[in-house]
């Protein structure tokens, strides 16, 4: 069951999509599309928004609290501002929480 985040939290841009050098150009083309659309605004701040609210969590966790498909919440908790990644881990994967 997601919940229902009526107030999200503001939030800086943060670090910005990223391609590594080696990858193709199609790939640093899709991450600069990425920083310009709103969706990639609206899910950091989703996932901000539903850390904080779960006073930590999963990646697996963050899927059924906003929605995001697993893939995406994996790539946007390293974009995230005020996130960090703990030492503790749930169902195998890493909690992350707000500072």
């Amino acid at each position: 069951m997601n919940i229902i985040l009526t107030e999200l939290y503001p939030l800086n841009r943060g670090k910005p999509a990223r391609a590594r050098r080696r990858d193709s150009s199609t790939s640093h083309d899709a991450a600069a599309r990425a920083e310009a659309d709103t969706r990639t605004h609206w899910q950091r701040q989703a996932i901000r928004a539903a850390v904080s609210f779960a006073d930590g969590a999963t990646a697996k966790e963050l899927v059924s609290l906003t929605g995001i498909e697993y893939y995406t919440v994996q790539k946007r908790l390293s974009e995230v501002p005020g996130l960090y990644k703990t030492d503790a881990e749930r169902d195998g994967c890493k909690v992350w929480k707000s500072v």
